[in-house]
């Protein structure tokens, strides 16, 4: 089997420095302004259509290129204190209206800002400023600087090459490049995770995709991670507008607990998460992301009862927190509180039809209740929203296999192996599938590809032997037998189908020592007591054929009485 629950690992990645503040105010707007950014507004809306309309060339330029075209609208921002001292700086995109889009904590706490391009310094003021997002836009007088192409950062897909240009520690116009390696979620939506490397100085620059097209901003990083990048879709940087700063200390001192959770998460230290989070949710007992994030670490110490309680707390603050009612749900499977957890799977459905993790998980509730068809439409509803959600194609491989359907299975798998190649488990699998289909050339084959990547892989061993049991092939059956009980001589399974193959060979003795040794590894091992009992029974040792039934009895009732009717009657 494989299963695999997921949860857990969609914190919001705090988009600023823990050190910042907010000091940036809205201004009230006169008619010219209004009139201006209606104008604004208006190009963007324009642009957006275009790129959807127009998407640009099908092919990926190469690096030169793209930092060509791109690097011309990058520029270097300064942040300077009331001294005139130059106390912070980071990196600006031109966008399409002329603005300069930055990271909020690059100019976080500013008394002048400015923006070096071509070796010139342009004077700058913060406009529209979202400091949750760490996304601020600036006006520039007298730039002249062509502005990006903007793409689309929703049609990212993992493992998609990106290029970061910016001015990590100072130097201006630096390329990088990298993949996206994942997405973290939040309301409203999720921040690009990238293996390019971010440094100081690389923050509100740009992340391009390989058509040379603005995709985010480079915002935040681990400095202890290895490629633990994250930028902000341009998307937000396009809804960005005029943002009241009213309870922004509330927000700056949550980006503080958040950045310490998120840096537990990284390191695994569950238990250090644990204690962070407690003195968050006392910090902030109303915040429900404190609660969430509780949940998330009690579960990874196994502590479902206290994530119960965690999650709880954060769906009552917050009834429409899909992810929370879905960790929530993995914390009921936990506690064998199923009925409880498919309640809560369908909450964070309901609360958002596009959570692949909830239909995922679901579905494994309803693959183990024995509800196929119930299982198998949850696992499409995951794959159809992700296509690349590998547990969810495996599961989809099981629940049609069990199902009935190994054609279909032969499908979900081999999709499966095509996002990862290198997982004995799947092979495993797509063997079954096709020993089902009555394909079993192709089914051995599946099974020598599972051992070739996991030779010790007993189960895959045990299941070609039985392969080419089942198809008479009693020689290569015996060798693969023997070579899985010297791999593993407390392997119960490889003895009992030792036992069968000699026995279909008539090689009785040798199959009741094979019997022996499987009971040697596995006292119970129901299988093995009824051939050691039939070849007694065939073989006239009546008493010690009723000495299997007393053993069989006390393991299985049933099989024992079959036996009984069968053999002894």
């Amino acid at each position: 089997m494989y299963y695999e629950y997921d949860h857990g690992f969609q914190l919001r990645i705090p988009p600023f420095d823990a050190e910042c503040a907010f000091c940036i105010s809205a201004k009230p707007l006169t008619l010219t302004a209004v009139i201006k950014h209606l104008l604004r507004a208006l190009v963007l809306l324009l642009l957006v259509f275009a790129s959807q309309a127009f998407p640009g060339p099908l092919y990926a330029k190469s690096a030169s290129e793209i930092f060509a075209q791109a690097s011309k609208s990058v520029v270097v921002v300064y942040n300077y204190d009331n001294k005139g001292i130059r106390q912070q700086l980071g990196s600006g995109v031109v966008m399409p209206d002329g603005q300069v889009a930055t990271n909020f904590h690059v100019v976080n706490r500013a008394t002048k800002i400015t923006v070096l391009f071509n070796g010139k310094e342009f004077a700058a003021k913060a406009n529209h400023s979202n400091p949750e997002r760490d996304i601020c836009l600036l006006d520039v007088t007298g730039l002249n600087a062509p502005c990006v192409v903007v793409g689309h950062a929703s049609q990212l897909k993992v493992g998609e090459k990106v290029y970061a240009i910016g001015a990590p520690d100072g130097f201006e116009k630096t390329l990088s490049d990298g993949i996206v390696s994942g997405f973290r979620a939040v309301d409203g939506g999720r921040y690009i995770q990238t293996t390019t490397p971010i440094s100081p100085g690389s923050s509100g620059g740009g992340l391009f995709d390989e058509e040379g097209r603005l995709v985010g901003l480079p915002t935040f990083y681990m400095a202890s991670g290895q490629s633990l990048n994250f930028a902000v879709p341009v998307e937000w940087v396009l809804e960005t507008s005029e943002h009241q700063v009213a309870g922004a200390e509330n927000t700056r001192q949550c980006s503080e607990w958040l950045a310490k959770t998120v840096a537990y998460e990284k390191n695994r230290d569950w238990a250090g998460m644990v204690r962070q989070c407690n003195l968050w949710v006392k910090a902030q007992p109303k915040n429900c992301d404190a609660w969430y994030c509780s949940g998330i670490a009690y579960n990874k110490i196994g502590d479902a009862r206290s994530a119960i309680s965690a999650l709880q707390t954060a769906v009552q603050l917050k009834p429409n927190y899909s992810s929370a009612w879905n960790d929530l749900g993995f914390a009921y499977v936990v506690a064998g509180m199923r009925l409880e957890a498919i309640e809560a799977y369908k909450k964070a459905i309901l609360t958002n039809p596009n959570n692949a993790s909830a239909w995922h998980n679901i579905g494994i509730l309803y693959l183990k209740k024995g509800d196929l068809d119930m299982a198998v439409e949850s696992f499409q509803q995951a794959v159809q929203i992700k296509p690349d959600y590998l547990s969810a194609w495996v599961n989809l491989g099981i629940a049609l296999k069990t199902k009935g359907t190994p054609k279909e299975a032969i499908q979900a798998f081999t999709k499966a192996i095509s996002i990862n190649s290198n997982n004995s488990v799947i092979w495993n699998n797509l063997g079954l599938a096709y020993r089902d289909a009555g394909d079993i050339n192709q089914s051995i084959d599946a099974f020598r590809h599972a051992l070739q990547i996991n030779p010790n892989y007993d189960i895959a061993r045990n299941n070609l032997a039985e392969t080419y049991r089942l198809t008479g092939r009693m020689g290569e059956s015996i060798n693969t037998c023997i070579e899985a009980t010297k791999a593993n001589p407390n392997n119960a399974a490889a003895w009992q189908n030792l036992g069968d193959a000699y026995s279909k060979s008539n090689q009785k003795d040798k199959a009741l020592e094979a019997y022996k040794e499987a009971l040697r590894c596995d006292p119970n091992n129901v299988q093995a007591l009824l051939s050691l009992g039939k070849h007694y029974a065939t073989e006239n040792n009546r008493q010690v054929a009723m000495d299997v039934y007393r053993r069989l009895k006390n393991i299985d009732n049933s099989a024992a009485k079959n036996y009984l009717q069968n053999y002894l009657l």
